[in-house]
C-alpha cells in the first residue's frame, strides 16, 4: 500500500487592519508609517507594509484633523490614518549646536574680531560672569551673524520659530537686541569660505537671499544675559540676525535655535 504524503497551504484572510493615528505641528509634514497592524480570520495579530495615497500639504497647513487612506498589498480593506494636526508645542533639543565631526550646523559673521570668532556661538559653551572669552565680538556700528543648519551633519533647511541669544554685559560691553532677524530664501547655499567674516560672492552675504520673519514676539526669561524670541515658523537654510545703529561693542557668547515637539499634553488624546 502507498502511502501519499500530502499538505495544506492556508492563506489566512485579514479580517481587519487597524486604523493609526499620528500628530504633527502646523506647516510640518507628518511622519506617516511604513507599516499597519492586521487581525486575521483566525484571531492572530500581524503587521504588513502600507502604501498611503498622496498626501497633500494643505492637510497640515493648518490646525485640524484629517484622514488619509492607503493600501495593503493583496487586501481590499482600506488602511487609514487620522493626522491631528496642531500649533501647540514645547521647545525640543538644540538644532544650532555643531556637530561632532562636521562643518554643520555652521555659525557665520560679517565680521568678527581677533580671537573671537564666530564658531564660539555654538560649540555649547555659555561665558558667565562678565568674561567674554568664548565669545564672538564686533565692534563695528553695523554686523550680522547667523546659524547655517545641518541634520547630522549633512546641509538641510530646518523648520524655525525662535531664537535664543545669549550675551556678554560689563562697562565695556552692552546687550543689544537685533533690529532685525532674516531667513534665507536663496538657492541651496555652500559652506562659506570664510565664516568670520563673509566674503562679498557668498550667497549668503547677499541680500536678495534674505526676507524678515514676522511676527517678532520677545519672550520672557527669568535667566540673566539671556534673549529669545519667537516668529512665525519658517523652514530655511539659515537664519540671520542683524544689528544696526551699535554705539559700543556687542559681545555674544551663544546663539541658540531649538527644534518643536508636540506638546505631550495633545499627543495622544
Amino acid at each position: 500500500m502507498d502511502l501519499k504524503a500530502s499538505a495544506q497551504v492556508c492563506v489566512q484572510g485579514i479580517c481587519a487592519i487597524e486604523p493609526e493615528r499620528v500628530w504633527t505641528l502646523v506647516k510640518e509634514a507628518p511622519h506617516l508609517p511604513d507599516r499597519v497592524k492586521l487581525v486575521l480570520s483566525d484571531g492572530r495579530r500581524d503587521t504588513a507594509k502600507v502604501t498611503w495615497d498622496e498626501l497633500e500639504p494643505q492637510v497640515y497647513a493648518q490646525v485640524g484633523e484629517s484622514v488619509l487612506t492607503g493600501q495593503v498589498a493583496g487586501c481590499e480593506l482600506p488602511a487609514t490614518v487620522t493626522i491631528h494636526v496642531t500649533d501647540a508645542s514645547i521647545y525640543g533639543e538644540v538644532i544650532s549646536n555643531q556637530w561632532t565631526g562636521s562643518n554643520l550646523p555652521l555659525v557665520f559673521a560679517s565680521h568678527s574680531e581677533p580671537n573671537h570668532s564666530a564658531s564660539y556661538l555654538n560649540d555649547k559653551v555659555i561665558a558667565r560672569k562678565k568674561s567674554t572669552a568664548n565669545t564672538w565680538i564686533t565692534k563695528s556700528e553695523q554686523a550680522s551673524v547667523g546659524i547655517l543648519f545641518g541634520d547630522a551633519g549633512i546641509l538641510k533647511p530646518r523648520f524655525v520659530d525662535n531664537v535664543t541669544l545669549y550675551y556678554v554685559e560689563n562697562q565695556e560691553y552692552v546687550a543689544m537686541e537685533p533690529t532685525f532677524i532674516d531667513y534665507y530664501v536663496g538657492n541651496e547655499p555652500s559652506l562659506p569660505r570664510t565664516p568670520n567674516n563673509l566674503d562679498k560672492d557668498s550667497l549668503l552675504k547677499q541680500e536678495e537671499n534674505w526676507r524678515p520673519v514676522l511676527d517678532i514676539r520677545k519672550v520672557s526669561s527669568d535667566k540673566d544675559e539671556e534673549l529669545r524670541f519667537e516668529f512665525d515658523k519658517v523652514e530655511t537654510y539659515a537664519l540671520r540676525l542683524r544689528f544696526e545703529g551699535l554705539t559700543s561693542p556687542l559681545a555674544l557668547t551663544e546663539l541658540q535655535v531649538h527644534d518643536k515637539k508636540v506638546k505631550k499634553s495633545v499627543d495622544r488624546k
